[in-house]
């Protein structure tokens, strides 16, 4: 059982590093390798997976803090391959923040 929330977040990354692909840090932002196991019938990636990656990417940029939301607007499809993020964070808040993702 994690002791923090920071070592929650930890545990929670690792269990979904390899489903996701990521993330991982890259420079200023973050990656996902998204697989072939993620591609919808048309040949992008599930969106389902893609807010997960979102919502990883949130973790991993503020460790000590634990989502209980998640709004995603997509306006275009994400193909299988590497995808980055950048994240800011919008209002850190004590007890309600936001995240921003792009």
């Amino acid at each position: 059982m994690a002791s923090s929330q920071s070592d929650a977040t930890h545990e929670i990354l690792h269990a979904v590093s390899d489903f996701l692909g990521g993330p991982t840090p890259d420079g200023d932002r973050w990656c996902l390798e998204l697989g072939e196991h993620l591609r919808n019938d048309w040949g992008a990636v599930y969106g389902g997976a893609l807010a997960a990656g979102m919502l990883a990417v949130a973790r991993a940029a503020t460790p000590d803090r634990s989502p209980r939301s998640i709004h995603v607007q997509t306006v275009r499809s994400v193909p299988i391959g590497r995808a980055f993020a950048t994240v800011a964070v919008r209002h850190p808040g004590r007890t309600v923040g936001t995240v921003q993702i792009d």
